[in-house]
């Protein structure tokens, strides 16, 4: 099972965080939302998170299922 290299916890999964920049027009009454930029700006940030600490570990998704998939060899 792979360890937190921040807090040393034993993890079996990782929070993984997603952050999605949404648009909207306003036209000084509402705020109407903008389909053709939410498409634009969908791909956000993303972090993989120690359930534990919280800290960032990874923001590759490649990186983070190499993490988990090292500590599976050591069962």
């Amino acid at each position: 099972m792979p360890t937190c290299p921040r807090c040393g916890k034993n993890m079996r999964y990782l929070l993984n965080y997603n952050k999605v920049y949404e648009a909207y027009l306003y036209d000084g009454e509402e705020y109407i939302r903008d389909r053709f930029r939410d498409m634009m700006d969908d791909i956000g940030d993303v972090e993989y998170i120690c359930p534990e600490c919280l800290s960032v570990l990874f923001y590759d998704e490649e990186e983070a299922d190499r993490f988990l998939k090292r500590g599976e060899q050591n069962i």
